[in-house]
């Protein structure tokens, strides 16, 4: 197994990496790192060793603490003054949804994005043109140019949705299955 993408804050978290050459036997200790993106601290867990991999795990009490968001995350084994990296990548935190506050906005940053482009195309007029999408302001010339825009975030929306079909073992939704049958 190999890290995940995703994690939810306040969910069990257990992770299995193979520790190839650098196992316990040999006389390696493994590690865990995810660190924020942005603001925030470092999470490490300790590796325990699981025959010649390693297996990380935080009960829920322990993830309920890790604040929502984009991490790198990385997974290293440690001898004396050696280190090798088994495993790296991001990982996203999602917030715990049992402590987020109703009325929050829990949308992408893409699906936020498209909201706001799909809004200024219902409102776009010769006369207002400008919009804010996000944290950017656009002036559009025509309708056509937020179309672009709303394609663009589709498509974002999209891969983020399939992402994270593939992560929890369901079909790509954007996919469709004919099957034909003789009468």
């Amino acid at each position: 197994m190999s890290l995940p993408t995703t994690v939810t804050a306040g969910d069990s978290l257990s992770v299995s990496v193979d520790g190839g050459d650098y196992t316990a036997a040999a006389g390696w200790a493994a590690t865990l790192r995810l660190v924020p993106r942005g603001a925030g601290s470092a999470i490490s867990i300790s590796g325990v060793a699981d025959g010649s991999a390693w297996t990380f795990a935080a009960n829920s009490a322990a993830t309920a603490g890790y604040t929502a968001g984009e991490y790198s995350a990385a997974v290293y084994a440690n001898k004396s003054s050696d280190r090798h990296t088994l495993d790296a990548g991001p990982i996203t935190v999602r917030p715990d949804p049992a402590a987020i506050a109703a009325g929050t906005d829990t949308r992408t940053q893409a699906e936020v994005a498209l909201a706001a482009a799909r809004a200024a195309l219902a409102a776009w007029t010769p006369t207002t043109k400008s919009y804010t999408i996000g944290d950017v302001s656009k002036t559009f010339a025509s309708p056509a140019e937020i179309r672009e825009v709303i394609t663009y975030w589709q498509g974002r929306v999209d891969a983020e949705r399939a992402a994270a079909d593939r992560a929890a073992g369901r079909p790509n939704r954007t996919r469709y299955y004919v099957g034909f049958r003789r009468a």
